[in-house]
C-alpha cells in the first residue's frame, strides 16, 4: 500500500495543478497579477474590513466568531466547515465510514490529503509575499496586511478536500460539492482572500485530485 500511496491516480492532474500553482504563485510574487488583485479589493469585497485581519486563535479555531453586517455573519457560519478544526472532523467521519466499508485505503488518503492541503496552505503562505494591496475606508487608503501572505486560500483548499470525502463516503455526498463551490465567492465577499489567492487554491486542489482515490460505487 505504501508504495501505491506515492501514486498518483491520475498524474496529469498531479502535474498540471502543481504547475499551474507554482506558476500563480510566481506572478502574484512578481506583482504581475497586482490588477486583478486591486479590482477585487475595490469591487468585490463588501465586507472586507482591513482593520481586522487579526492572527488566528484558538477561539477562532474551535468556533465560528460572527461580527459586522448580518450578511457577512452568515457567510462566515457557511464557510466555518472549511477551517482547520471542523474540516478535520468531517473528513475523519468520513474517513471512519470508508474503512468501515472495508476501503481502508482509501480513508487513508482522504486524511492524507486533507494534512497535504494544510501543508501547501502553510508553505504557500510562508514563502509568498505580495505587493502591498489597499483598501479605502472613510476616504483614506488603508493598507490591508491580511493579503500579504494570503496565498492560497486554506479554506477553499480544505473545502474541495472535505467535499471529495464527503462524496467518496455517502451516497449524497456529491452535495458537498455544491457547498464546496460556494466558498470561492463567499470569502471574496467577506475580504478574506482575494481571486489570485482563491485561484492558487484552486489548482493546489487540482494537483491533490490527482491522489484522490477512485470513487466507489458502493456508497452507502
Amino acid at each position: 500500500m505504501r508504495l501505491e500511496l506515492l501514486r498518483p491516480t491520475r498524474p496529469w492532474a498531479a502535474v498540471a495543478g502543481a504547475g499551474l500553482f507554482l506558476a500563480t504563485a510566481a506572478l502574484v510574487a512578481s506583482g504581475a497579477l497586482q490588477g486583478v488583485d486591486a479590482y477585487a479589493v475595490a469591487h468585490w469585497m463588501p465586507w472586507l474590513r482591513p482593520r481586522d485581519h487579526s492572527p488566528l486563535t484558538i477561539g477562532s479555531l474551535v468556533s465560528p466568531e460572527p461580527r459586522g453586517p448580518f450578511g457577512s455573519r452568515l457567510l462566515l457560519f457557511w464557510v466555518y466547515p472549511a477551517a482547520v478544526i471542523p474540516s478535520a472532523a468531517i473528513v475523519a467521519a468520513a474517513s471512519v465510514r470508508l474503512r468501515r466499508r472495508g476501503d481502508g485505503r482509501a480513508a487513508l488518503v482522504w486524511c492524507l490529503l486533507w494534512a497535504a492541503a494544510n501543508a501547501i496552505e502553510l508553505a504557500g503562505k510562508a514563502l509568498v509575499t505580495r505587493p502591498a494591496l489597499f483598501a479605502t475606508v472613510e476616504g483614506a487608503r488603508v493598507h490591508v496586511t491580511g493579503f500579504d501572505q494570503a496565498l492560497p486560500s486554506g479554506h477553499t483548499l480544505r473545502a474541495l478536500v472535505v467535499a471529495g470525502a464527503v462524496a467518496a463516503a455517502w451516497r449524497r455526498g456529491w452535495l458537498a460539492w455544491i457547498w464546496a463551490a460556494t466558498i470561492p465567492f463567499a470569502l471574496l465577499a467577506i475580504g478574506w482572500h482575494t481571486p489570485t489567492d482563491i485561484a492558487a487554491a484552486l489548482f493546489a486542489g487540482l494537483a491533490l485530485y490527482g491522489w484522490a482515490p477512485p470513487l466507489s460505487r458502493s456508497r452507502g
